[in-house]
């Protein structure tokens, strides 16, 4: 595509931010282009509501494996329902079809992503700090799940622009969230006055996406969160930041859940 606390993959159950979203929990809302906020989610329409039952969340985590395994164009809807191990016509209960399937799973792995993003702004000082705990996130959602990662960053750009459209405002907001991080970093002072926001995103996402793109065809034997700190360095450097300081070993072992301490300025 080119753009949550870890549990090991399981390549039989749905990917892990669709599980999320499809599990019966009370379902978190869509986030705003000011800081992950809320906002009204794009209703897809379809035949029979998509509830927290185990049908459709078998139909969606085989849909991810076959687009996965096959390529959104060399997969069928029988292919998916025989993987979800589901009648073909169970498939349209809850889906409008193989586009439909398509665009359900990366727009709420997308606001998964976005949900599990919304504390980074209350938990981490504006500026070099902020940012390197949105590129964790952004390194970690994608590693622990190599099956959604293989759909997103290589199989959703072969898609037809009615499936992108169908996407872009989830996309959209993660736009809007990079830009706000790095808007928060220039009012506090972190980042160069003068940055050019949308071109500093366009920078800040397409560095991770190349990076997640080349692990996900093992391009790299490195577990991308072995990268953070180099990556992280190498942005905040670019925007401005006089310390684009590094987090110690442990936190980086522990997958990122632990507190680094801030280094003074």
């Amino acid at each position: 595509m080119g753009e949550m606390p870890s549990s090991p993959w399981n390549p039989e159950a749905l990917p892990g931010a669709a599980q999320k979203l499809l599990d019966g929990r009370k379902r978190g809302p869509n986030m705003n282009e000011h800081s992950f906020m809320t906002v009204a989610r794009r209703k897809i329409v379809r035949k029979t509501p998509l509830p927290g039952s185990s049908k459709p969340e078998a139909i969606l985590g085989a849909a991810a494996r076959v687009f996965a395994a096959k390529g959104y164009h060399g997969s069928l809807i029988a292919d998916v329902a025989r993987a979800a191990g589901v009648a073909v016509g169970t498939v349209y209960l809850y889906f409008e079809g193989k586009e439909d399937l398509l665009v359900t799973l990366v727009r709420r792995s997308l606001e998964a992503y976005l949900e599990e993003c919304r504390p980074l702004l209350a938990t981490e000082a504006a500026g070099s700090a902020r940012l390197r705990r949105l590129m964790q996130l952004h390194l970690v959602f994608y590693e622990r799940d190599p099956v959604l990662a293989k759909v997103l960053q290589v199989h959703l750009r072969e898609v037809e622009p009615s499936i992108r459209e169908g996407i872009r405002p989830a996309l959209r907001a993660v736009f809007d969230g990079m830009e706000e991080v790095l808007r928060s970093g220039i009012a506090a002072g972190d980042f160069d006055r003068g940055l050019d926001v949308k071109l500093a995103r366009k920078f800040l996402f397409g560095g991770l996406d190349a990076v997640v793109t080349s692990w996900v065809l093992r391009e790299s034997g490195r577990p991308l969160r072995a990268l953070l700190d180099p990556l992280h360095q190498m942005a905040a450097r670019s925007f401005g930041a006089a310390n684009g300081d590094a987090a110690d070993s442990s936190e980086i072992a522990s997958g990122g859940n632990g507190r680094r301490a801030r280094r003074g300025r």
